[in-house]
């Protein structure tokens, strides 16, 4: 994964998955501070070599760790 900013957008790379898929992902963000603070999440996560999951639904996508989704539902149950 590569994370570039470009304006008010947030450029990434992405490659991987089972049928090593290979694309570039925009994502915009007027607001300054939320685009800086996306960037940040983004960066740390590629340093840490952190596994991502890019999910389409409609016009929306989400770049999201799996990892992290499932271990906060598993602390949370009733």
């Amino acid at each position: 994964m590569d994370v570039a900013i470009q304006g008010d957008d947030i450029h990434v790379s992405i490659y991987g998955g089972p049928r090593n898929v290979c694309g570039s992902v925009r994502f915009n963000f007027p607001d300054p501070t939320t685009r800086e603070h996306q960037a940040q999440l983004l960066r740390q996560w590629q340093r840490e070599e952190f596994p991502v999951t890019l999910l389409s639904a409609g016009k929306r996508l989400t770049l999201f760790r799996e990892d992290a989704l499932i271990a906060r539902a598993l602390d949370h149950r009733p």
